[in-house]
């Protein structure tokens, strides 16, 4: 009876191990408000940044897409000049940082920079955007509160940097369709994770 206790407890043991947890997530994401990133470029009088730390379940076998969709009056405007990259090659530790970073907001060319680094290295991508940004008020922000966990193949709206319609203020919205209603002008940050 003794042994039955025992390799019952042990069963218990094994199941109930974070290892063996159902609820580990494949990746999970959580948005650093005060990174060091976002204090070098405030220091610098540079755009804004918005920077999310994430960890992999099993690095080596996820793939990351990152993109900047762009919305014009609620339309989304050029469906094929997505600023996109994908982090696959590159994740080799459970922990990466990645990034959005806008240069200058009141440039002719908004250059926006998609960026990911890790303990081993980083790498930055690059776009430049006609912009369509007049001297109405600007906004930008996480679209995320506290840490979550991506799931396979579903699609994440995570940052938004956005101009409203209204020459005199801006509003806060949670909600991407109320953003992209009630703004002139939008860019938003999206992530996507699969298994290779």
């Amino acid at each position: 009876m003794r042994k039955y206790v025992l390799l019952l407890s042990l069963l218990t043991l094994i199941a109930c191990s974070p290892e063996a947890s159902a609820d580990d997530a494949f990746v999970t994401l959580e948005p650093l408000e005060e990174s060091n990133t976002a204090k070098s470029t405030k220091r610098l009088a540079l755009g804004p940044v918005m920077e999310f730390d994430l960890t992999f379940q099993d690095p080596e076998n996820t793939k990351l897409d990152v993109w900047i969709e762009r919305y014009h009056e609620g339309e989304l405007f050029n469906p094929d000049s997505k600023h996109f990259r994908t982090v696959d090659e590159n994740i080799k530790h459970a922990n990466r940082t990645i990034g959005w970073f806008i240069v200058d907001p009141q440039a002719d060319l908004l250059d926006m920079r998609l960026y990911d680094f890790d303990e081993s290295g980083s790498t930055t991508g690059s776009n430049k955007f006609e912009s369509n940004i007049n001297s109405n008020p600007i906004s930008h922000g996480f679209l995320i509160d506290g840490s979550i966990d991506l799931e396979k193949s579903q699609e994440y709206t995570i940052a938004v940097f956005n101009q409203s319609n209204n020459e005199n203020s801006i509003k806060a919205y949670d909600d991407v369709d109320q953003i992209l209603n009630n703004n002139r002008v939008v860019y938003l940050m999206k992530v996507q994770v699969e298994e290779k």
